[in-house]
């Protein structure tokens, strides 16, 4: 691959990483468990195309519950495809393990685009 097109994508990557720092979610009390916390993020649909169509990603958070103790974030990326980061927290959470590990790190996860509670995608897309 060429330095200039590695350079290119590296500049675009930088881009949209502090774009995304900027964007904040409004987190709410999820209603299956309102000790977790659920929210949006407006994404890009195509990020060539970075400024155009968008698409919201679920985003659940558990936050940690240990006080003073507090680490970071563990964030989960569920893979795929079609796999439900929302529901490994919804499901997990709760677990000897999660207990354990919430203590000291908020849990972030989310659905990726076009699967279970994020937004469709088009099925125009590329054509």
């Amino acid at each position: 691959m060429p330095i200039k097109i590695i350079a290119a994508a590296l500049s675009l990557l930088a881009a949209t990483a502090c774009a995304a720092k900027r964007r904040s979610i409004d987190f709410q009390p999820c209603a299956e468990d309102p000790t977790l916390q659920c929210g949006s993020l407006r994404v890009p649909l195509d990020y060539d195309d970075a400024a155009g169509a968008g698409i919201d990603l679920a985003v659940i958070r558990a936050p940690a519950t240990g006080a003073g103790k507090r680490s970071g974030v563990l964030f989960i990326n569920p893979g795929g495809p079609g796999a439900s980061g929302f529901e490994i927290v919804l499901g997990g959470i709760h677990t000897p393990l999660g207990s354990r590990v919430r203590v000291y790190f908020d849990i972030v996860s989310f659905d990726p685009r076009g699967s279970n509670r994020s937004g469709a995608i088009p099925c125009d897309i590329g054509a």
